[in-house]
């Protein structure tokens, strides 16, 4: 393939298909900082032991008493041996929300000293918690009420562990010292004793304010006006995710598996299926307007038995036991037949209907287009002098679901196509 013969491009395209690159514009950047006084204030960190099937771990613990959550940092659950089930956590801050996979996890802290010990229960792995490093007390003789209180210490000041009121007991006040209004004040908690309060110190900090500003040109701005009225569109390779799209994306991809030889994937649910009301109701009545539709057509029945018995045989679908009916929500499926292929029977499972105003699709993520541009497609074949071209067999039904995934996406179906033996699911 020849070269463009544009000046100072050497790209691998037709000259026709050279598309002129815009001149970099200077940019100019003016950084200004001032100097302001931060207080510091003592929030309540104290030194623990959590415990782990591989031991211990000396860190200090935030008690928070402004999140219903405990979170674990990752790395020091590993280091102990902590682990639990994959599950998608919503962190909501003055920031945002933000969903996350984590590890539910159950564990034991110990107090330093080692004289107290308290289960915590449904904690969750986080890699990023709110407090990083805790503010060690000192210089604590100039207060009077905080004399006889003893502050435990440890070297290292990272925060591996915040504790949420869903383990109230960490919270318990057994004790306290209190000042005026305007002093820190100790409180006594079955970890060991806490501060909290302003320190009456204070540091000097830089905030930095920066200006940034490009020169434009009068031309750029009329070609800019002229390429959006009157151009073609173009596709840009990269495409900035929305939130959504991100959080599903983080979800699929972390919690992607190979099984005997097939992927397996969890669903990016974004709210708990489970609070969609029972409803096999609704299956039952859409399969049985399908079974007049079989009567009165024996061979529309004899092909849609046949997709099902292949899916069954490959492994695609398995008979759910009837200990498990309770547990499963039913989704309605149906025939849909094309002009141009006559002879096939494609089966779609309707995931968008609704029971008590809710859907299996209003419980998903719908995650971010991934379908290749159909203009780029055509493009990539002048890259080489050889194109190859591949089709899945059955591509989707090749990817399987997590097995906790697996109930609310049952159906209801009669055995053999047997349309007089009751519907099994």
């Amino acid at each position: 393939m020849s070269r463009c013969s544009e000046l100072n491009c050497y790209g691998r395209h037709h000259t026709l298909m050279h598309v002129p690159r815009s001149p970099n514009t200077p940019a100019k950047a003016n950084i200004n900082s001032v100097k302001t006084e931060v207080p510091h204030t003592y929030m309540r960190f104290v030194p623990v032991r959590p415990l782990g099937p591989r031991g211990s771990k000396e860190t200090y613990a935030f008690l928070d008493n402004g999140s219903d959550s405990t979170l674990l940092f990752p790395a020091a659950a590993n280091s102990l041996g902590i682990d639990g089930p994959l599950t998608r956590l919503s962190v909501t801050t003055l920031a945002g929300t933000a969903s996350q996979v984590t590890s539910e996890v159950n564990f034991a802290v110990q107090s330093l000293g080692g004289d107290y010990q308290l289960q915590v229960e449904r904690a969750y792995t986080l890699k990023t918690l709110p407090m990083q490093t805790a503010y060690i007390p000192s210089g604590l003789d100039s207060w009077s009420h905080l004399k006889d209180v003893h502050f435990e210490e440890i070297k290292d000041r990272t925060v591996d562990l915040l504790i949420g009121t869903n383990t109230p007991e960490a919270h318990w006040v057994q004790d306290q010292r209190i000042g005026t209004s305007r002093q820190p004040y100790a409180v006594k908690t079955v970890l060991g004793w806490v501060l909290l309060g302003p320190t009456g110190r204070s540091t000097t900090q830089r905030k930095y304010v920066n200006c940034l500003a490009s020169e434009v040109t009068m031309k750029s701005e009329i070609l800019k006006l002229y390429e959006t009225e009157f151009g073609d569109a173009t596709h840009n390779e990269s495409v900035s995710h929305s939130l959504e799209d991100k959080v599903a994306l983080e979800i699929v991809q972390g919690l992607v598996t190979l099984v005997e030889g097939h992927y397996q994937l969890n669903l990016p649910w974004k709210r708990n299926w489970r609070e969609i009301p029972e409803n096999r109701y609704l299956a039952e009545r859409r399969l049985n307007s399908l079974r007049v539709r079989f009567l009165k057509d024996p061979n529309l029945l004899s092909k849609y038995t046949g997709i099902m018995e292949t899916y069954e045989r490959k492994g695609y679908i398995s008979r759910v036991p009837e200990s498990k009916y309770n547990e499963i929500r039913s989704v309605p499926h149906h025939p849909v037949l094309s002009s141009h292929k006559p002879d096939k029977v494609r089966i779609v499972f309707d995931f968008a209907a609704k029971s008590g105003g809710l859907s299996l699709n209003d419980c998903l993520y719908s995650g971010p287009g991934l379908t290749n541009d159909l203009t780029g497609v055509p493009m990539r074949f002048r890259l080489h002098n050889i194109a190859l071209v591949a089709d899945i067999e059955e591509m989707f039904l090749q990817v399987r679901l997590s097995p906790e995934d697996r109930h609310p996406m049952s159906f209801l179906w009669y055995p053999s196509g047997k349309l007089d033996a009751p519907s099994e699911i």
